[in-house]
């Protein structure tokens, strides 16, 4: 087990500039109401979520000058807009994106707009930038992703990452990989980071992994098992992304956990372990988006969200128990879809 000496606590040089996710609350009617999801208690500073909204990353690439100007434009204009989740990943343009959400938050706090506590930079590492082409190698090997920390601290220029999740750990369920067996050492990393201040709490983010139908099904018990077995009671893992949308509602919304004498899905157990959730891919990776759109339109008929991708967004941030949904930017254009979007509320899915 993994814990941290009350002299070192003391006497540790990085500032303390996580958010502090134990003190954090949540408040349905705010929720309802489209304003910020999270509302710590009297004793702590407010920290605002944004509208149950999060800047998704994966499409940043460089400007047409090879800089991060254009990227870091689009981003602060997001946060600007009222967004507070960040999440990227070390793979993302190959750590463009990372060195992107660096300068635009930086720039920001140093100029006195934001609050670093304000906003929540979350990051993942998994892939290698190794590729055969098509696909990116990938590892959960402890001592990558001590580097690999360490490498998205420097492109993000952070003390501290808000959140660092394990991404797509299903990549080790393939035949002759290590599955289960590789998710102990990669947590023990991640446990120690955080009681080290270099990340705030840790995770898992799956593209499929909590897909109950699927081989390499993440059970979320196991994995808290696991995180109390490195971490004890007061472990750090307290966040998991997967993906949210009517096009994949099997994530989200099957129901494969006995709690008491019922049965929950994934988000009503997360919600009761005290984690918070990211929803990835709102637009469910395309899958038949006619029809899911269409089930929404009939659901909602008095929506004027024309978009269908705003619609899907929009589905994906009522969910009960996200916290927030993320979307894909790249342009200003973007950014306007999701300002107009943020000043509806959310639908009541109850």
């Amino acid at each position: 087990m993994l814990t941290l000496s009350d002299e070192r606590r003391t006497n540790f040089s990085l500032p303390p500039s996580g958010t502090d996710w134990l003190t954090i609350a949540f408040d349905r009617d705010h929720w309802l109401a489209g304003q910020c999801a999270w509302l710590a208690p009297e004793s702590a500073p407010r920290t605002p979520i944004g509208a149950g909204i999060g800047l998704g990353t994966a499409r940043l690439r460089p400007g047409r000058d090879g800089t991060h100007l254009d990227a870091a434009a689009t981003l602060r204009a997001g946060i600007e807009a009222g967004i507070r989740v960040i999440d990227t990943a070390s793979n993302y343009g190959d750590g463009f994106a990372e060195v992107a959400v660096g300068v635009a938050v930086r720039a920001m706090v140093a100029s006195g707009v934001l609050d670093r506590h304000d906003v929540m930079i979350v990051s993942k590492a998994g892939y290698l930038p190794i590729s055969d082409g098509h696909h990116h190698a990938h590892s959960l090997d402890p001592a990558f992703l001590a580097e690999a920390i360490e490498a998205s601290r420097r492109r993000l220029g952070l003390a501290t990452i808000d959140a660092y999740l394990v991404h797509n750990p299903e990549e080790q369920w393939d035949v002759g990989q290590p599955g289960w067996d590789a998710l102990p050492g990669a947590f023990q990393v991640m446990e120690r980071a955080a009681c080290e201040g270099r990340i705030g709490c840790y995770g898992v983010s799956a593209a499929e992994g909590f897909d109950p139908d699927a081989a390499c099904f993440h059970a979320l018990p196991r994995l808290l098992e696991i995180a109390r077995s490195v971490g004890g009671p007061d472990h750090h893992f307290r966040m998991i992304e997967l993906p949210v949308s009517l096009w994949r509602r099997e994530a989200f919304a099957a129901t494969p956990y006995q709690r008491g004498r019922g049965v929950v899905n994934t988000l009503t157990l997360a919600a009761a372990e005290g984690l918070r959730v990211l929803a990835s891919t709102p637009m469910g990776g395309r899958r038949d988006r006619s029809e899911a759109v269409g089930v929404l339109r009939r659901m909602f008929p008095h929506c004027l969200i024309e978009s269908p991708a705003m619609l899907a967004l929009q589905f994906a941030r009522s969910v009960p128990g996200v916290h927030a949904a993320l979307a894909g930017v790249s342009t200003q254009a973007h950014i306007d879809e999701l300002r107009a979007l943020m000043e509806l509320p959310r639908w009541d899915l109850e």
